[in-house]
């Protein structure tokens, strides 16, 4: 098994920073590297226990991501930067640490950067109508969940 080093982490960082497909700048460094820190194994553990790539699906993303989103819920940076650095880290993680082909890594990036931004904004929606409405119950209503 190859081990990255952090180094080379780093360096791929960087290069995600200086892509122009993103918002992502130098300032973001260290939410980046916090969030990849942060997720690597559980997502690296998660394709692993996937018995057949195709099922790294939209069901598969939908319930990544909104594990993710919740890490990234504090950060102190916009909803586009934030949609930004859950992709890209999440991308890096699959190219980095995936034990897959590489002509799986591209195909399975290519297709989480096709569904990864819709995923998101249903987990964001979902979660801030969830939020307001709980908030909004009366007091003497018992929650059923």
């Amino acid at each position: 098994m190859f081990i990255m080093s952090k180094n080379s982490v780093k360096k791929d960082i960087y290069f995600i920073i200086n892509k122009e497909t993103n918002t992502l700048t130098k300032k973001d460094f260290p939410y980046i590297k916090q969030l990849y820190f942060s997720i690597v194994v559980f997502i690296k553990n998660s394709i692993k226990d996937v018995k057949n790539k195709n099922y790294l699906g939209y069901e598969f993303w939908l319930k990544i991501i909104a594990q993710v989103i919740i890490l990234v819920e504090n950060y102190p940076c916009n909803g586009l930067k934030k949609n930004n650095l859950v992709i890209e880290t999440i991308s890096l993680i699959i190219k980095r640490d995936s034990n897959l082909s590489e002509k799986d890594k591209l195909i399975i990036i290519n297709n989480f950067k096709k569904i990864a931004p819709q995923i998101i904004d249903i987990v964001i929606t979902a979660s801030k109508k969830l939020n307001i409405e709980i908030k909004s119950k009366p007091k003497n209503c018992c929650l059923l969940f």
